[in-house]
């Protein structure tokens, strides 16, 4: 696997699962304790070479969710929301919001087949709450702001 850089980042895609009142978040563990962001996943360069350069990262957002959650939810409707670029480390995210999903979002995320990440439902108004990274803020942030102008 090799990772996707654009302009000298490396491009991660973040999906955030809204049910019209909550949001999905994700507490990791780190080597500190844990840090709580949304789920998301490293784009491939393989993810570019699977679909057009249009919709390689819908190509890999999909992989990821498929990977993360085990194959147990399909993505049904999605918009996308914005895009961050985190300077350190440099990560290019691009930001959507899944809408519509097929299956039921389980408990937790799986990385390399080992359970991971715990998964949590958090009010949208509270994401403030709970989130410490400036990228996944400001997803929300957007988010609210398009939940606002009735575009999701």
């Amino acid at each position: 696997m090799v990772d996707s850089y654009e302009d000298g980042y490396k491009e991660g895609a973040i999906f955030l699962f809204y049910d019209g009142e909550s949001i999905l978040i994700e507490h990791r563990p780190t080597d500190g304790g844990t840090e709580t962001f949304i789920p998301n996943g490293t784009i491939e360069e393989a993810d570019k070479s699977s679909g057009s350069n249009d919709n390689y990262v819908l190509t890999a957002l999909q992989r990821e969710i498929d990977e993360e959650f085990s194959g147990q939810v399909e993505v049904e409707s999605l918009d996308k929301l914005c895009e961050h670029k985190v300077e350190e480390p440099a990560i290019w995210f691009h930001s959507y919001v899944v809408t519509e999903w097929s299956g039921e979002v389980p408990d937790y995320t799986v990385e390399d087949g080992e359970r991971y990440a715990d998964l949590e439902w958090v009010p949208l108004d509270e994401y403030d709450e709970h989130l410490q990274f400036r990228s996944a803020v400001e997803t929300c942030e957007e988010l609210r702001a398009q939940v606002s102008e009735g575009t999701v």
